[in-house]
Parts: structure tokens; C-alpha cells; sequence
């Protein structure tokens, strides 16, 4: 056998195993790769509905489950927490299982999330503040208020006109005024705000959390009287008692309290202090200069 053969033989045998070696450590290195990838997309929690939710649900701790999903299956704007759902309120319906998303939820202090807000049996209803009231840029969400209603009435008497003013509903709260609510996000405080601001015609209007009874009153008094607010402190919860007030009997009574003759004054009790001394003495304005006459004697004739 030739040399030349034999060393052909072993570059062949050479090459084979340098082939096999590069061969195996490309499919180890694929293999990492795989499992770093799969390691890599793994799988996550997110929050799911527990059971169907309509719109304006305010999502609640049994409302919400978490569920184990593949990462390269999840879906945009989805919730790993419970605090990131807790107390929204959902602007579209959602089926069991459903994940949570940030399209899923109204958005602060519109609408839907004050009405979802309201207790059950309570109502919102707006009403005109006029632009001659003194609260405007007083009042803010979440202060409480009495409303204070005047209107025209036939006297049973004469028959005649008379203008009324009683307080119709106490220790409301105001839930809105313009476009700011309850609800509303915090803004920043040197911001202007719908409470300094008034809508057309030169009212305002404020949103009020009432029943529906005092709804229908306030719908009375909105269209056949005037409304007025009166802010009261959230401490203050009991109730003020007293009959409407009259205008005519109002004014009566004014000049009644005109008329009287005033009480004299009271007698100052103690010693009575000595008059100050003035620039001329213990008084105050000088004694008049008494002039002597001078009286010559007679002459001897």
C-alpha cells in the first residue's frame, strides 16, 4: 500500500470526525435556542372574568379570577393584578373567561362610571344654578347642600299672589358641577375647573344625588320657581324644621321690627369715672373771664 494512499485515508477519516463534532454542536446549539425561546415566551397570569359581567358592572372581588395563558397569547392592555380592575366600571359587556383589558373600562369621571357610582334607588339630576348666586366657586364635588326653592302661590286669605321660599330637600350631596365629578381624576390644583366656570346663559349647572321623589320635585321647581343652594357642613346631619316663608309676612314683620321704639339705653352700673382733664383744666372748654368794673372815689369841691 502507497503512502499516498494511506494519507488520503486518514485525511478522510480526519474530516468525518471533525464533521461529526461541528454536527453535534450545531443540534446542541438549536437545542439551547429552543429552550431559551420557550423559556422566554412561558406563560404568565392575567385577570379573567369569573362568570358574564354587563356594561356599567363595577367589577368586584367575585367578579374576577386568575388564569395561567401562554406569554405569545396575551393580549394587549391586560391586568397581571387585581388592584388594576378592582372598583372600574366596564363599558361593555364581558363573557366568563374573558380577559381584562384597558378597553374594557370607562374612562374617569365620564358618565358611565358617575352613574354606575350611584346608590341603588338614587337618581342624578342636574339643575341650574343662577349666575347671581353666591356659592358659585364655593361648591365642589362631594360637598352637601340644602335646596332652597321660591315660587308663587294664591293666597287662601285674599286670594291674591304670594311669593314663598321654603327648604325643599336637606343635607344633599352634589355629585357634579359642570364637567367635574366624584369621579374625576386629579387634576392639577392651579388648574381652572368647571366650578369657577358657567355654561350658557350665565348658569351653572350642578348635579345633585337625590331619590326619585325629590327628583319630581325638583323638576317642579326647576319649571315653575326658582332654585337656590344653601352648602352645609357634612357633619351637620340633623334636620331643620319651620314653615314656609311669606314675602308679604317677611316684609310685615321687617317693618314691624322697624317701628318699634328702641329699648332705652341701660343705666351704667358703678362708680361714674371723673371727666378727663382738658387743655384748660378738669373740663374740657374754658371758664369765660369775669371783667371787674373799677369804681373811682368822688372829688372834694
Amino acid at each position: 500500500m502507497k503512502w499516498s494512499v494511506v494519507g488520503l485515508l486518514l485525511l478522510g477519516v480526519t474530516a468525518a470526525v471533525c464533521a461529526a463534532v461541528l454536527v453535534g454542536s450545531l443540534r446542541s446549539s438549536m437545542r439551547s435556542s429552543d429552550a431559551t425561546k420557550e423559556q422566554a415566551l412561558g406563560n404568565v397570569e392575567v385577570i379573567v372574568a369569573a362568570k358574564a359581567l354587563p356594561a356599567l358592572t363595577l367589577v368586584a372581588a367575585d367578579s374576577i379570577l386568575s388564569k395561567t395563558v401562554p406569554k405569545d397569547k396575551l393580549s394587549a392592555g391586560s391586568y397581571s393584578r387585581p388592584e388594576g380592575v378592582l372598583g372600574k366600571v366596564l363599558s361593555r359587556p364581558m363573557v366568563e373567561g374573558q380577559t381584562f383589558t384597558a378597553k374594557c373600562f370607562a374612562t374617569d369621571g365620564t358618565g358611565k362610571q358617575l352613574a354606575a357610582m350611584l346608590p341603588k334607588g338614587m337618581r342624578a339630576v342636574a339643575v341650574p344654578l343662577a349666575r347671581h348666586s353666591g356659592l358659585q366657586g364655593l361648591l365642589y364635588p362631594g360637598c352637601v347642600v340644602d335646596v332652597l326653592t321660591s315660587f308663587k302661590v294664591l293666597a287662601q286669605k285674599d286670594h291674591t299672589r304670594q311669593v314663598i321660599s321654603t327648604v325643599m330637600i336637606q343635607g344633599v350631596q352634589v355629585i357634579a358641577i359642570e364637567s367635574d365629578t366624584i369621579v374625576s381624576a386629579e387634576k392639577d390644583p392651579n388648574a381652572p375647573t368647571s366650578a369657577n366656570r358657567v355654561g350658557s346663559g350665565g348658569r351653572q349647572n350642578v348635579t345633585l344625588m337625590v331619590s326619585p321623589q325629590e327628583a319630581q320635585a325638583l323638576q317642579l321647581a326647576v319649571e315653575h320657581g326658582s332654585i337656590s343652594l344653601a352648602m352645609r357642613s357634612p357633619l351637620d346631619t340633623s334636620p331643620v324644621r319651620g314653615d314656609p316663608t311669606e314675602l308679604t309676612e317677611w316684609v310685615k314683620a321687617l317693618l314691624a321690627s322697624l317701628s318699634e321704639p328702641r329699648p332705652p339705653e341701660p343705666t351704667p352700673v358703678g362708680p361714674v369715672p371723673p371727666p378727663r382733664a382738658g387743655p384748660y383744666g378738669p373740663t374740657t372748654r374754658p371758664q369765660p373771664v369775669v371783667v371787674q368794673p373799677v369804681v373811682k372815689p368822688p372829688r372834694n369841691p
